[in-house]
Parts: structure tokens; sequence; C-alpha cells
């Protein structure tokens, strides 16, 4: 049995609903139901009324849920204690980030060693496949970086900006007609530019970096293959090899334009690279941690990062930042 699960079994009860719990916390219906049969395959005995228009708890269900509230009682008690302990120590964040990300942290650092001057600050560098397993094993606290954006009820994902991408072909790999379509507002990627551009040398991010992922998606989307001539783990070589108008390849919208001679598509699907801050789930925010994404939200540049998109969680971040700001929290 596992702790998270007697968590959700608390709200799934204070909701009445799977539907409306799974709202709250974030997971799927069908999570929850399945925490729920293994909750009462653990008690050998029916926890709720399966038949009825409402969750109803059974009396077993009552018991149960009384003693799962104690439990969850005693780990709240543990990690407090332990927070206490915390705070008699100097405060650490240990964060993970690109080397683009720790450019953004090193703008806002100084105000936050103002608000906290005995605040110590490890980073490590790296890319978001290898930094996410390092947070997962607890050894750094927070990952900052782009990543294709999935629900994840292993993280807590504060969302800052996000980027859509779009299809970047040179001027002489377009037949006539498709030139024609230019220029704004930018034209849909239609099937026959997939067909064409299969015998297009292409330039492509190494498969592992979250910009590969979601290129290594679009092309299994569209259902094409095409040749590559560079793979690259930097966005910057990719640039660079871009401007000699030799290669098709992916950019951001807000880059849309800024090569001549080069025509752009937005792709038949919308796909997004977004930047974050990722937690994990059980972590305990300090305030430091939310002032931290508090100044990188107001500080990323909107015109490279793309457009503001605060998901519940940012928000919430915000919110606490604000109040202790009103507080006289100086900063």
């Amino acid at each position: 049995m596992k702790i998270k699960y007697l968590s959700w079994f608390h709200e799934i009860a204070q909701c009445r609903s799977l539907r409306q719990a799974s709202k709250k916390l974030g997971a799927a219906p069908s999570t929850l139901s399945r925490c729920m049969a293994r909750l009462e395959e653990d008690a050998g005995l029916p926890l709720y009324l399966h038949d009825a228009p409402v969750f109803t708890l059974t009396e077993a269900g009552k018991v149960y849920l009384e003693y799962a509230d104690r439990i969850l009682h005693i780990q709240n008690s543990l990690y407090r204690s332990l927070s206490q302990e915390k705070k008699s120590e100097r405060p650490v964040i240990r964060v993970g980030a690109s080397a683009i990300s720790l450019q953004h942290l090193v703008m806002v650092f100084p105000q936050l060693q103002r608000a906290y001057p005995d605040l110590q600050l490890v980073t490590r560098e790296g890319l978001a496949h290898t930094l996410m397993p390092l947070l997962r094993e607890k050894e750094i606290d927070l990952v900052i970086g782009s990543l294709p954006y999935k629900e994840s009820m292993e993280y807590k994902i504060a969302l800052f900006y996000r980027n859509e991408l779009v299809l970047a072909v040179p001027a002489c790999f377009l037949p006539a007609y498709l030139q024609e379509c230019h220029p704004e507002p930018l034209p849909a990627a239609e099937p026959r530019l997939f067909q064409w551009l299969e015998g297009v040398p292409f330039l492509r991010h190494a498969s592992e970096t979250s910009m590969g992922r979601l290129t290594k998606q679009i092309y299994t989307d569209q259902g094409f293959s095409p040749v590559f001539e560079y793979v690259s783990e930097s966005s910057l070589f990719v640039d660079e090899l871009a401007k000699t108008g030799q290669y098709a390849y992916f950019t951001f919208l807000g880059k849309a334009g800024t090569e001549k001679n080069v025509f752009y598509f937005r792709l038949p699907h919308t796909y997004y690279i977004y930047t974050a801050a990722v937690f994990r789930r059980e972590y305990e925010l300090s305030p430091a941690d939310s002032m931290l994404c508090a100044l990188l939200y107001q500080n990323l540049p909107p015109v490279a990062a793309g457009e503001p998109c605060p998901n519940e969680f940012t928000r919430s971040l915000l919110r606490e930042w604000e109040q202790r700001q009103l507080a006289g929290e100086e900063l």
C-alpha cells in the first residue's frame, strides 16, 4: 500500500466523486479507480458502494478512511519536524538547468540573495533528459529548462512560457505553388509539402533533447522520413547551419521571418515546447523556491521564450510570493 493512495482516497471521499477528485488531484479518473481497487484488495472488503450515483463509503470504508487520515496526519507531523530541522541549517536550493536557463538564473539571483542572504544556490548544468533522473533520485531540488509538456502525477510543474514549433524550408526546395501562399499569415503545412521534403536535407536536434523528442514525434505523426545530414544537441549550431539556406528545420514561431529566402509553415497539429520549473511531487517548497519561480516568470524575455502560459501551480507560487511582499518581507 502506498501513502499517496491514502491521500487520494481522502480526496475522493471529500469530493464524493472520482471525476471531481481527478480534477483536483490532476490524475485521470481511471488512475483513481485503480487506486480504489488496490485499496479494496488490501482491505479485503468493499470500501464504497459501486452502484451508488455518488461516491458513498461503506462502513468498512469509513473505518479505513479514519485510519488513513491518522496515517496521513502522522506523515505530515514527521515532515513538519524534519522541516524545523532544516530551518536550523543554512538554506540550500539545488538547481539543475540547461546553459540557457542558467543565464536566466544568474539574472535573477541577486534579487533572490537580497531577500535570503544566507541562501546557497548549487547548480548543475545539463539537458532535461539527464537532469530529470537526478530530480527523481533527490540529488537536485528542481529542474529549470524546456520540455515537451505533459501532465505527470510524479512532478509539480510551474509553466512560464510556451514556444510553438513551425517548419522552416529554404525557397530552393519549394515548388512555385507553395511559394505563392506566402507571406503572412503563416500557411498550414499541407500533406504535399511533406512529400516534397522526403528528399530534402534536414537538420535535427539529437533525439534525447526536448526539441529532438518533439520533432521525432512530428515525423511520426506526419508519416515522412526526412534525410538527416546533421544531428546536434546545440540549438546554436542548428541556427548557424540554417542560415546557409541548404537545410529544412524546425524552429520557434518567434523566429519565423528572421532568415531571408526561408518559408515558414504552421504544422497540421500544434506542437509546443514549454519553459518550466519542475519539482518532485512530494517536495516541500520553501519561500525561496516560490520567489525564484516568480522572478524567473517575470524576467524571462517573452520574445525569446514565446507567450506567457502559467498553469494553476505557477499561479499559486505567484500568489504566495505576492502575499509575502504584502506582508513586508524584504525583497
